[in-house]
């Protein structure tokens, strides 16, 4: 922003502090293109008519007061001016979307610090652009994978999430974001999920966690981010019941192996048996022989 001009409306309707204002910038040789506005009206006009980088918006108006302009420039950095001793209407503006503040003071001391404010204030606004279109950026991202993805902040609020985890959990984007997770699914408390969430939190460490929806099985991964947390969920229904399906298989076989053990232990315990029957058969016989023999050769 250095060699950039910057684009500044300066309402007030004291034209001697209007004339400090534009001197001060010319002597300074800030790289300010300040315009001035006298009354509501006329801000009103030049807000429509242009756009800028910054207004300035003293408190007393001769058609109001700067906190009746500042609701109109929500999307631009505002400096809310007033007079000493008016420290509650500076916070005042400060709560109604204010940027900063400046205290009038009859030597107009405050000028000095203007060009810091002003920075400051511009700064802030470059951050929260960066914020927005990183954010934009993020929704952009989850919106195009199919996989469902919720963003928690660091309060397990939830940040953001895409159109695969809003079908999932059977809600809708407008009931998700920006609502404690708890408030929308109070059962989750004490849960597996919630412990991992918080983990992932504390630890910085990726977390796994399994869990179901109606039929479907899923399997979350858990990072922590400069926000929070993301999580990923990952459908394993069909892995699932392949797992299980393979666990029956196996059972299954076990069962007829043993079976089979057991009918091959039965045969080889009846072909022991037989096998016995017949040497004792022989034995016999042969015993019989013998005596028959012996009776005869008498």
């Amino acid at each position: 922003m250095a060699d950039e001009r910057i684009k500044i409306l300066l309402l007030d309707d004291d034209e001697i502090d209007r004339l400090a204002v534009q001197r001060y910038v010319q002597r300074e040789r800030l790289p300010y293109d300040l315009e001035t506005a006298t009354s509501i009206v006329e801000a009103r006009l030049k807000l429509r008519q242009g756009r800028y980088d910054l207004v300035m918006l003293d408190y007393n108006l001769p058609d109001g007061t700067g906190l009746e302009v500042l609701a109109d420039v929500r999307d631009m950095p505002a400096i809310f001016i007033t007079g000493s001793g008016d420290e509650k209407v500076a916070a005042n503006a400060m709560r109604q979307g204010a940027y900063d503040y400046l205290i009038k003071d009859p030597e107009r001391n405050y000028l000095i610090v203007l060009p810091a404010t002003v920075n400051k204030v511009l700064e802030r606004k470059r951050s929260e652009q960066a914020l927005v279109e990183s954010e934009v950026k993020h929704r952009l991202l989850l919106d195009s994978i199919q996989t469902p993805t919720l963003a928690l902040k660091r309060d397990l609020t939830v940040f953001y999430c895409n159109d695969a985890y809003a079908a999932l959990v059977d809600k809708t984007l407008a009931e998700l974001e920006g609502q404690p997770l708890l408030a929308v699914f109070p059962k989750l408390e004490g849960s597996k999920t919630m412990t991992a969430y918080r983990q992932a939190l504390e630890s910085g460490e990726t977390q796994e966690v399994e869990g179901s929806f109606g039929d479907r099985q899923y399997r979350s991964r858990i990072f922590r981010t400069p926000w929070g947390v993301l999580a990923i969920a990952e459908d394993i229904t069909e892995r699932k019941r392949a797992q299980e399906a393979l666990v029956r298989y196996n059972e299954e076989l076990e069962r007829r192996v043993a079976e089979r053990t057991a009918d091959l232990a039965a045969a080889n315990e009846r072909l022991e048996r037989s096998y016995n029957d017949t040497i004792q058969a022989v034995i016999a016989a042969m015993d019989a022989k013998d005596s028959y023999t012996r009776g005869h050769s008498q």
